[in-house]
């Protein structure tokens, strides 16, 4: 917990956090407020997460419009619970980042969708490219299997 709540831990935390901007959370605090809040509040916040007592707020419910016509709920967590998990990310991403797959894309720093298909096209011919080749394909025969005469669904060959 020390390297979490360390000063330099702290500063990189604030940065990333003000650099993403983001919506207020529940209490309606704003990324520019967080540095003053955290000036005045700081020796107790810290004081919590070191005996393990930090309660993060509950997080802002929004609806968010999505393409097809419907909608999905989001929750915004408070700018002050991001700066904490930030700096727990910070903290953690040394530790676990090395002990992942060199295979594994998501949620990775640096790493994207598109450097997974790039990565799959590379690995093309081994075991496991061609595994799932063969998964794939028997998913197309699969449905075309169900489809019966003419693409009809449900009718039977023959």
């Amino acid at each position: 917990m020390e390297e979490v709540v360390s000063p330099e831990n702290y500063g990189k935390a604030l940065q990333a956090v003000i650099a993403n901007q983001g919506a207020p959370g529940i209490d309606g605090m704003k990324t520019e407020e967080l540095n003053g809040h955290l000036l005045k509040h700081w020796p107790k916040i810290q004081a919590k997460l070191r005996a393990g007592t930090y309660t993060p707020s509950p997080v802002r419910r929004v609806e968010i419009p999505k393409p097809n016509g419907g909608k999905r709920m989001l929750g915004v967590p408070t700018v002050l619970d991001r700066f904490i998990q930030q700096l727990l990310l910070l903290a953690m991403t040394p530790i676990w980042e090395p002990r992942f797959s060199e295979h594994s894309y998501g949620f990775r720093p640096g790493r994207k969708a598109a450097d997974a298909v790039r990565g799959f096209g590379r690995r093309r011919g081994t075991e496991a490219a061609r595994s799932l080749e063969k998964r794939r394909n028997v998913v197309a025969f699969s449905a075309g299997a169900r489809s019966g005469p003419e693409g009809v669904p449900g009718a039977r060959r023959g």
